[in-house]
């Protein structure tokens, strides 16, 4: 079967040519025939002379024909995509640039760089528009004074640009009309805006990380009454509270518009799936209809509830709560082996729990009963972590027992007696990745986020976050093969920043560690510095 790309054979003019005649018609013939419906948004002038510009593809020759004479003295670039595919659908390996001049010189700017994020990147484009003092670009707008596609690895290159200041937006153009448009197209945004003078014509590498701009707000769905005191709040998207003050957030009254409320006695999100909130109330009224008022929630994105979602009505319950609670999550599992030294205990119920009693009837141990001493922190009511307070021993197995008297809702329904047991890893088999990370700007604030995932299983990952530039190192480390990911977190978010269109601003600066770093057991692999851009 032929999977042998297309090439460009021969173009007229030829690349790098000057002082080409203005009426002149752009020809360029493959190796192969071309597939004239791969060609229509694959083919990139810049810039772009007029509307009615024709773009003609017949067996191996693509034609492109001006409707009024060029611009004296300009520099043009054709862009051939990777989006132009042979009868068999093999795209070209990479896109392929024509640039000639009108005048006597050609433009010798370079930009270059990478999307990261895809398997394929073979259609992604980076679109350049030149700056001025007068006017932001606005890719919801305004087309593109330069676009270049990436390749399968995402690298791209632009060439022939004149010097300047560029802005830089990576977009998965989805609909092919050179716009940008919000949730339908993937976007990502560069930390800081290429130069290109007349000392230095090569800028870069710019490097972009790929989201969808969530523009859409959240709203209250419904209230699920469970019994006479809990309430199951449905959001239409995942939310965050922007306050913990229970009764800043949610509160109930009576539908008929009296002065009766019901009292919200507490409230959290659930672990497992943020669209719910949970709601302890006090005792409801049989037939009752309430309103739920809901306030300061909003999505991940900071999009606030929409207007007329925020309130929903339920009708009162008298059933009481006579169903014990189950555990919905636990981590360790129940029998997982190679569990880490530095593993804690996590249990995640279907509802509240008497904290207190579960601490009382909980036990840790090793086979031999030696006791694991650990402290509690409670994520939310239903949602408990058993941190040690010393490392776990290697190659040994653990018995978590809780009492049926501990597990405990807020109704007093008890639960099974349960255990769960798990082994540690060997810790012969471990290692550590270590290094050094340096800033190429000083004057920034914000600690470093490092990621660390292994090729063979991408499930297998080690986080680390250091407060400055300087050594980090991951310890305990299965052996494998692992890819370093780090970012500055300028915003002290927690979270890696990609920037915003409207209003503009950069992403976050990452870096990606270029090689595959090798781990073998008991063989620390240290000396793996690199400088964030």
């Amino acid at each position: 079967m032929d999977k042998t790309p297309p090439e460009v054979v021969q173009t007229i003019p030829e690349s790098g040519a000057t002082q080409v005649d203005p009426k002149i018609k752009i020809e360029a013939k493959f190796s192969e025939g071309i597939n004239p419906k791969s060609v229509e948004n694959s083919v990139f002038i810049t810039p772009f002379p007029e509307e009615d510009t024709k773009i003609k593809c017949h067996s191996k020759k693509i034609t492109v024909t001006f409707p009024q004479p060029l611009k004296a003295n300009q520099t043009y670039v054709v862009t051939f995509g990777t989006g132009i595919k042979d009868y068999r659908g093999n795209a070209l390996a990479a896109s392929i640039t024509l640039a000639f001049s009108t005048g006597k010189k050609l433009d010798l700017g370079e930009i270059q760089g990478r999307v990261f994020g895809y398997k394929d990147a073979t259609g992604v484009g980076v679109w350049a528009y030149a700056l001025s003092d007068t006017a932001q670009p606005n890719p919801f707008i305004t087309e593109p004074d330069y676009i270049v596609q990436c390749d399968v690895m995402g690298n791209y290159q632009f060439s022939y640009l004149a010097p300047g200041r560029y802005r830089l937006f990576a977009i998965r153009d989805r609909l092919s009309d050179r716009l940008y448009q919000k949730v339908e197209d993937e976007i990502g945004l560069t930390s800081s805006d290429p130069v290109i003078t007349q000392e230095k014509l090569k800028s870069g590498p710019f490097t972009f990380r790929m989201t969808k701009e969530d523009t859409l707000r959240p709203a209250l769905v419904r209230a699920i009454p469970l019994n006479q005191n809990r309430v199951t709040l449905r959001f239409s998207e995942p939310v965050v509270m922007t306050s913990h003050q229970i009764e800043k957030n949610v509160f109930c009254t009576a539908s008929n518009d009296s002065l009766d409320t019901l009292k919200v006695q507490n409230g959290y999100l659930d672990s497992r799936d943020n669209r719910l909130f949970h709601l302890l109330t006090e005792p409801q009224k049989l037939e009752k209809s309430y309103r739920v008022h809901v306030t300061t929630f909003q999505d991940s994105t900071g999009n606030e509830l929409l207007t007329d979602g925020r309130m929903t009505e339920f009708a009162g319950v008298i059933q009481k709560d006579t169903t014990s609670p189950e555990i919905l999550f636990v981590s360790p599992k129940q029998k997982e082996q190679l569990v880490a030294l530095n593993n804690q205990f996590q249990l995640v119920f279907n509802e509240s729990v008497d904290s207190t009693q579960l601490i009382k009837k909980i036990s840790w141990s090793d086979t031999l009963e030696n006791p694991v001493h650990f402290q509690t922190v409670w994520k939310n009511p239903a949602d408990v972590l058993f941190i040690p307070k010393t490392q776990l021993e290697s190659k040994k197995i653990y018995r978590v027992m809780i009492d049926s008297s501990g597990v405990m809702d807020l109704a007093g329904n008890g639960a099974d007696d349960t255990t769960f047991t798990f082994k540690t890893i060997n810790a012969d088999t471990l290692s550590e990745i270590s290094g050094t990370v340096l800033d190429s700007n000083q004057s920034v604030k914000g600690p470093v986020y490092l990621k660390l995932k292994q090729t063979e299983d991408p499930a297998i990952q080690y986080n680390t976050m250091i407060s400055e530039p300087g050594l980090y190192c991951f310890s305990e480390v299965l052996p494998g093969h692992y890819l370093i990911h780090c970012f500055r977190d300028e915003d002290t978010n927690g979270s890696y920043s990609f920037g915003t269109v409207d209003p503009f601003q950069h992403s976050e600066r990452f870096y990606v560690y270029p090689d595959t770093i090798s781990v073998r057991s008991r063989w620390p692999n240290e000396g793996n510095d690199f400088i964030l851009p």
